[in-house]
């Protein structure tokens, strides 16, 4: 559909709400699940689009014999996971497509990376070819293989040791190493990564300025994956202004589990009402924290909640926020300036006053960004009347029955 408009009808019921597989966690499983030359797990439906893609790529390198399709849609993290993959596996001639939006966020310093390393072992990779072609027909590993890698984004590092795991796990090298120069972004998202290569049964140390993978023991693995923390930040405020509930995800050491602690210290409690379920209760005592560099998919909604907080909220090093699907900075300064809000950027802070105007109607421009859609339905929750989603089939990115889910709150959805 184009566009939705959603309106309450009623503004109490009594619905569970459901949070989406974790995506992330999906992600790095299958990976793994391919490092250790396994039939791809099978998750319950919907399915994210990002898992939907990781797994159709790696079933394409696991059975596709020398030429290689891949396309890694709008998802960086598939994109990224799939292409050191790809570079790290002898013998084939792979191309990797994704959509015009994908290409223009960067993967430079993943790309050197493995050219740096690998280009003198026979990897070929044309960087500005369209799709994007990768040649490993003449490629050997050496036995210890050393990568150095400028994070910005933790994907990167994550990238690298699941390839490096691949590589290990089909015995086509004994060691990998990965050299960390500068900050890595998004720490908790690599630390993610470490915990389930070493569920799977690699070793792995994980240091602030390297990490070493250097062996794999075959155990049996069972991984069950969480639900998504980044989305449960949306459903705790559609349970909260609904006077409903939702199945809380266990924790489970994902980093966007900070929610909790950041909707807590502002005044929202949570009160278990059965096992794994907890309705929400409280008002806003004080304005929000929050840091882009620590939880940048939890900016979004923080973002737009801060709209009716009390007092003014701060969310730190907002700059990271420009390079994700859309411009997720831009995003927020434009709908706190369409709202009324005094918000400004002091550096890299955003800091975001309370509004009073709620009563005119919005259009949330997705630019197919569906941390936008998801952020940008919370305006209706919060006390805007009248709501237009533009492109809303986005939120099947990371959570394909969002819109279904909130219609059980007591909303209209109506195509438009």
């Amino acid at each position: 559909m184009s566009r939705l408009r959603i309106t309450w009808i009623e503004t109490s019921t009594k619905c569970v709400l459901q949070p989406p597989i974790s995506k992330s966690d999906a992600i790095r499983v299958l990976s793994l699940r391919f490092a250790r030359g396994e039939n791809l797990d099978q998750f319950p439906h919907p399915v994210p689009d990002d898992v939907e893609v990781t797994s159709r790529g790696l079933d394409s390198l696991r059975t596709s014999a020398g030429n290689v399709a891949l396309d890694a849609g709008s998802g960086a993290a598939p994109f990224r996971f799939l292409l050191a993959l790809a570079a790290t596996t002898p013998g084939l001639r792979c191309t990797l497509n994704a959509s015009e939006q994908l290409r223009r966020r960067p993967h430079k310093p993943l790309l050197n990376s493995l050219t740096a390393t690998l280009q003198s072992r026979g990897l070929r990779i044309s960087h500005s070819k369209r799709p994007l072609e990768i040649d490993t027909t003449d490629l050997t590993l050496p036995d210890k293989s050393s990568f150095t890698i400028e994070p910005i984004s933790s994907q990167y590092l994550s990238a690298l040791a699941l390839a490096g795991a691949a590589a290990i796990g089909s015995k086509r090298c004994r060691e990998v190493n990965i050299n960390i120069k500068g900050k890595v972004a998004s720490l908790g998202y690599a630390a993610l990564t470490a915990k389930w290569i070493c569920e799977a049964g690699f070793h792995i140390s994980a240091g602030k300025r390297s990490w070493r993978i250097s062996g794999f023991k075959r155990k049996a693995w069972n991984p069950v994956i969480p639900s998504d923390w980044s989305s449960t930040a949306c459903l705790l405020i559609w349970a909260w202004k609904s006077g409903g509930s939702m199945r809380l995800p266990a924790l489970s050491g994902h980093p966007d589990e900070r929610i909790l602690d950041i909707l807590s210290s502002a005044g929202l409690k949570l009160v278990p009402l059965e096992e794994g379920i907890v309705g929400i209760t409280g008002e806003l005592k004080c304005g929000l924290e929050a840091d882009a560099i620590e939880n940048p998919d939890l900016i979004p909604a923080l973002g737009i909640i801060a709209l009716v907080a009390p007092e003014f909220s701060v969310f730190r090093n907002v700059g990271i926020l420009r390079d994700k699907e859309s411009d997720r900075l831009q995003f927020l300064l434009d709908i706190a300036g369409a709202a009324g809000s005094a918000c400004e950027l002091r550096g890299e802070d955003l800091v975001i006053h309370p509004c009073s105007d709620r009563g005119n109607p919005v259009i949330i421009q997705t630019m197919a960004d569906h941390r936008r859609a998801m952020a940008g339905s919370l305006l209706l929750a919060l006390g805007w009347q009248d709501l237009i989603i533009d492109d809303p089939d986005c939120v099947s990115k990371s959570f394909p029955d969002y819109w279904e889910q909130i219609g059980r709150c007591g909303v209209r959805l109506e195509e438009l």
